[in-house]
């Protein structure tokens, strides 16, 4: 059988064709090995970050395990010395008569009764523990608060509440009972610190806040509220006298009482001796302690109200005055009968600093005439009527005045003390406007407007710039939700007495 031959030109065309197929072949294992020499690298990459995330983790666990530690540690810590404390401004916040008449055993009942007071405040808290470290910090003038509880016939010497603060102090370790000498800016300021101060402690679980009395602590206070959550539980805010309807409206701190420590109702001096010039007409009055009303145009904006009383009961033995020329109450001066007029912040401490007959008042009495205040024959603070301007050119251009204020700026609306009563004590946390300028018809609708609010001291009140209403204006009120408490008929109207500023004594009108 014959062997057919394959030309060389065949040949080299199947070798061409072999060729190219072993140099797909090769180029196809080359990128194999590559492939795997790049999956090699990308797994030994991936191995050390493993490692180093093992390690890592590791570490982490370790630090972990030691902060875990330290924190239980710092918790042990902080539960073993927790504590809560009790900020009481004593020029407001009175202790009881029956515990100020006996200074040494009456300060030891004190102690306890706080004690007592306050567990039971934290019977259904958290905190409530037979050993809680109970602090009490208590700040007031006491040379001026002892005059005033002695006038008030409370205490026989003005220096038993010396002996008083000394034995409530030395009862407790935890007790201070502080001194802050004369000024009524003085308990305010110590109260204000130690309520930041302690805030800031973390081992302090619950602040009993003994301020209630005074609006002023309102700005301090809010801005504790930005966390609810955390400081609603924190602050507790006790009552004494009634709290002024702010810190219930614009607070969400609870509101407990200690009325088995502190007075519910305020100072009156000289209660058992008669009032000069009544023939006994005139039943002795309250000394209201710086009551504060919300701005009646804008009830959301809080402004300080102080207060000067007009009527110091006389005291058979003259109190004794601190220097005049020290502290706040730097000004003292002749009226034209001989009276003085002491111009300082009134509260129970400050009022007992003062010489029976004297008219304390916070700002100078620029004015030539003289002010006077009238009442009834129920000693009820009477309202001149309040008649409304009629120029609506006048209210057209206090109302542009006002929209400009508030326009672009926080301002709620002009400050009543600053435009009514002379200037305002806080115009640097004060929300209302101070330095625009409303002329003497624009101040009409100012003090129109301020009239439709309502006094928070009531037809007691003794300021002689007090720019609110103390009754209702109507004699028959048409009104059935009336926003005024008191309301008079055409007999209760009638004036009975008016007090003039510089006079120790009243003019007796008797209705005429």
């Amino acid at each position: 059988m014959a062997v057919e031959l394959v030309s060389a030109v065949a040949l080299r065309s199947w070798f061409a064709v072999l060729s190219a197929q072993e140099k797909e072949k090769n180029d196809l294992i080359d990128n194999i090995l590559k492939t795997v020499e790049a999956y090699e690298s990308q797994i030994r990459y991936l191995k050390l970050e493993v490692d180093h995330e093992k390690n890592s983790r590791i570490t982490f666990q370790e630090k972990l395990e030691t902060l875990t530690r330290q924190k239980v540690g710092l918790e042990n810590t902080l539960a073993q010395n927790a504590f809560v404390v009790v900020l009481v401004d004593g020029d407001g916040a009175i202790f009881q008569d029956d515990l100020l008449a006996r200074p040494k055993e009456g300060a030891n009942e004190a102690s306890r009764r706080i004690v007592q007071a306050v567990k039971e405040s934290l019977r259904d808290d958290p905190l409530e523990q037979e050993d809680i470290t109970i602090l009490v910090r208590i700040f007031a003038n006491l040379n001026d608060l002892g005059k005033t509880l002695h006038l008030s016939n409370i205490i026989p010497q003005r220096t038993d509440l010396i002996t008083f603060a000394e034995h409530l102090t030395t009862s407790r370790g935890e007790f201070d009972f502080i001194n802050v000498g004369p000024g009524k800016e003085n308990a305010d300021s110590k109260m204000r610190k130690m309520l930041d101060h302690f805030y800031r402690n973390v081992q302090c679980k619950k602040i009993f806040f003994a301020g209630c009395h005074d609006n002023g602590y309102l700005h301090d206070l809010q801005q504790y509220t930005n966390n609810a959550h955390d400081d609603a539980h924190r602050i507790v805010l006790v009552e004494t006298t009634p709290a002024q309807p702010s810190f219930r409206s614009l607070l969400p701190f609870p509101i407990v009482r200690f009325d088995n420590v502190f007075r519910s109702t305020s100072l009156r001096l000289g209660d058992s001796l008669p009032s000069p010039g009544c023939a006994g007409h005139s039943p002795p009055r309250p000394i209201p302690v710086s009551p504060v009303d919300e701005e009646p145009t804008s009830p959301a904006s809080i402004i300080e109200q102080t207060t000067s009383p007009r009527n110091a009961s006389p005291s058979t033995e003259p109190p004794e005055i601190t220097n005049p020329t020290t502290g706040p109450a730097s000004s003292m001066v002749m009226s034209g009968n001989g009276g003085k007029s002491v111009r300082y912040s009134l509260t129970y401490a400050t009022a007992g600093g003062s010489e029976n007959h004297h008219n304390i008042s916070l700002k100078t009495d620029t004015s030539k005439t003289a002010r006077s205040i009238e009442y009834n024959r129920n000693s009820q603070r009477l309202d001149p009527p309040n008649k409304r301007p009629q120029d609506l050119a006048v209210w057209e251009s206090y109302h542009d005045k006002l929209a400009r204020v508030q326009e672009g700026s926080q301002r709620r609306g002009f400050c009543n003390w600053e435009y009514l009563a002379g200037g305002c004590t806080r115009r640097s946390t004060c929300r209302m406007e101070h330095d625009a300028v409303l002329d003497e018809r624009e101040l009409l609708v100012q003090r129109y407007k301020a009239r439709t609010g309502v006094c928070l001291t009531g037809p007691s009140c003794s300021e002689w710039d007090c720019f609110f209403s103390h009754h209702c204006p109507f004699e028959n009120c048409p009104r059935p939700n009336c926003k005024f408490d008191v309301h008079l008929d055409e007999s209760e109207r009638e004036v009975w007495e008016r007090w003039t500023e510089g006079k120790s004594a009243p003019d007796i009108l008797r209705g005429a």
